[in-house]
C-alpha cells in the first residue's frame, strides 16, 4: 500500500488471555515476511490491563483497552476503525501461524474484484491437525438457507453463485 500503510490489520481480542496473545503475536513475527502488516490487540475489559502489558513488551503492536466488554464484534469494530490496512484479517488469540502463507490470500482477494473475503484453512493446534475449517461449513447452510454464496453482477443485482 502507499503512504506506508501495512498490507493487512491483524486485529485479535484479548479478554483475561495474555499468554494466548504474546503467543499469538510471537508466531507473527517469526513467520510472516511477505506482506507489510500491524497488529492490533482490542483488550476487552480484562480483569488486569492487559492492553498496558503488551504494549510494554510489544512497542510496535497496537494496544486498545476498552472498559467494557463489547463481546466479540464489539471488539473486533474497535480493532477495525484503529486499522490502517489494506485488508482486515480478524483473527482469535489463541491462534497461531505456522508458515508465511498470508500472500496466498491477499492475491486470491486481488485476483477478481468480486472476491469479499477470503480465510485460511484452519486447523486443530494439537495432533492429529484435524482440519477445523477450510472455508466452508454446514452452519452455512443456515446463515444463507438455500445458498452457498452470492456475488454481484455488472448490473449490481444480487445472483445465487451456487444452489443447494
Amino acid at each position: 500500500m502507499t503512504n506506508n500503510s501495512p498490507d493487512i490489520s491483524f486485529i485479535t481480542i484479548c479478554y483475561n488471555g495474555f499468554k494466548d496473545t504474546c503467543e499469538l503475536i510471537e508466531s507473527l513475527h517469526k513467520k510472516l515476511k511477505s506482506v507489510s502488516y500491524e497488529i492490533i490487540v482490542v483488550d476487552n475489559a480484562s480483569r488486569e490491563d492487559e492492553a498496558a502489558k503488551i504494549h510494554e513488551l510489544y512497542p510496535t503492536v497496537i494496544s486498545i483497552r476498552s472498559n467494557e466488554n463489547g463481546g466479540f464484534s464489539g471488539g473486533n469494530n474497535i480493532g477495525i476503525r484503529a486499522a490502517k490496512g489494506k485488508y482486515i484479517f480478524l483473527i482469535n488469540n489463541d491462534t497461531y501461524i505456522e508458515s508465511d502463507e498470508i500472500a496466498y490470500l491477499v492475491e486470491r482477494l486481488e485476483s477478481r474484484p468480486e472476491i469479499g473475503g477470503v480465510s485460511p484453512k484452519i486447523r486443530f493446534a494439537f495432533p492429529p491437525q484435524h482440519i477445523q475449517f477450510a472455508g466452508f461449513t454446514l452452519f452455512s447452510l443456515y446463515i444463507f438457507p438455500g445458498q452457498i454464496c452470492y456475488y454481484k453482477n455488472s448490473s449490481s443485482n444480487l445472483r445465487t453463485m451456487a444452489n443447494t
